[in-house]
């Protein structure tokens, strides 16, 4: 089995030559249209670079959280679009304060390199995500936005990784627990 060291490596390459505006607008399309989107108020989202997904052209009348990473941990900010400072890791990201109450999260979108069907992902092997994810109730949706191109049938786990709910690719979103095979 492939290691997710080299499916790192592998969905990095990759996800280079994929049209990231093209795929942006569609997965946008398809989240504007999903009813857990429209009934949310408190959506937290990433800031994306080296051709992540970009979800940051939705609408603003939600109110939206960008991560902040502190020493080994992101924590939640508001997200107002011209009061980011680059962070740990050069990304953008809110110079405010955090929020204390996760619990206000109702959608979390989860950056990934690649996701499997069942909803685990390959990050940048840091662990911040995984360990922040533990910290969210299960009210909190979990949405990974994804190249339909680096969804795979499985990936590697281990028992610290946390699932997302739903995957959303620029062809469909689906639920990670009734999807078992690719569409």
């Amino acid at each position: 089995m492939t290691t997710k060291a080299e499916l790192r490596q592998q969905a990095k390459i990759l996800r280079k030559n994929l049209q990231q505006d093209i795929c942006s607008e569609k997965i946008v399309s398809h989240i504007l249209n999903w009813e857990k989107f429209n009934t949310a108020k408190n959506i937290m989202l990433y800031y994306p670079v080296n051709n992540e997904i970009n979800l940051l052209s939705l609408p603003d009348d939600k109110t939206y959280f960008l991560p902040k990473v502190v020493e080994n941990d992101i924590q939640v900010c508001p997200f107002v679009k011209n009061r980011l400072v680059n962070g740990k890791f050069g990304i953008p990201e809110p110079a405010g304060e955090t929020v204390e109450n996760l619990n206000i999260l109702d959608i979390i979108f989860i950056p990934a390199l690649a996701a499997d069907v069942r909803g685990y992902r390959i990050g940048y092997g840091g662990g911040y995500y995984d360990r922040f994810l533990q910290r969210l109730n299960n009210r909190t949706i979990k949405v990974i936005p994804l190249y339909s191109k680096l969804l795979l049938e499985n990936i590697p786990t281990e028992p610290h990784d946390i699932k997302a709910d739903f995957i959303v690719t620029e062809n469909e979103i689906f639920s990670t627990s009734v999807k078992t095979v690719l569409s």
